[in-house]
């Protein structure tokens, strides 16, 4: 995000929480895809991305006036998307373990999980889809790092993380890209 946006962003906030509701709607299509494509990268689902998604921007626009500094937006709300992915992902959990040695739990299991690295990589791939082939704790750090743009204490901050397991999970998350990438390379054509 530029500085331009950012600004843009900041004044959106200033306004809806002075109860201008067209900024409000204005703020939330701004950030709406991109609150969307963290949590489909981070759940590996897109209708639980989309469920996410509202129960997010429900949170976030019942809690917008509470927050101080409109600057702190992004991180303030991308850490509402990230606690609503991990609710859903306990919630899944539970559902599983109920369901415990079933046929359903394995069906609904192997429903769920997407391979990724079943797509084929091209040479020119973009950032989407480099992120497509990691992990999605590992594409959620990676997503708000490089495409969000964050910092990596406002990142520990919305993941719960202390800063020195960001910083080595960014490094972890660069190796296992770049093992990835040469290991798609080498596969023939």
């Amino acid at each position: 995000m530029d500085a331009k946006q950012k600004a843009y962003s900041e004044w959106l906030v200033v306004r809806c929480q002075q109860g201008d509701r067209s900024a409000l709607e204005k703020l939330l299509a701004l950030w709406k895809s991109r609150y969307f494509t963290f949590a489909r990268y981070r759940l590996d689902d897109k209708d639980a991305a989309q469920d996410v998604l509202q129960d997010a921007l429900l949170a976030i626009c019942r809690n917008l006036h509470r927050l101080s500094d409109p600057g702190s937006f992004p991180r303030w709300s991308f850490t509402i998307v990230e606690r609503r992915c991990v609710d859903w992902q306990r919630t899944r959990i539970r559902d599983r373990e109920r369901l415990a040695g079933g046929y359903e739990a394995d069906a609904h299991i192997a429903n769920s999980q997407a391979n990724p690295i079943a797509e084929a990589v091209d040479a020119k791939m973009d950032s989407e889809r480099m992120l497509a082939l990691l992990d999605s704790e590992l594409r959620a750090l990676l997503r708000l790092y490089y495409l969000e743009e964050m910092s990596i204490g406002d990142i520990a901050e919305v993941l719960d993380l202390a800063v020195g397991t960001v910083k080595s999970r960014l490094f972890y998350a660069r190796k296992k890209l770049q093992e990835k990438l040469v290991s798609e390379q080498e596969k023939p054509q």
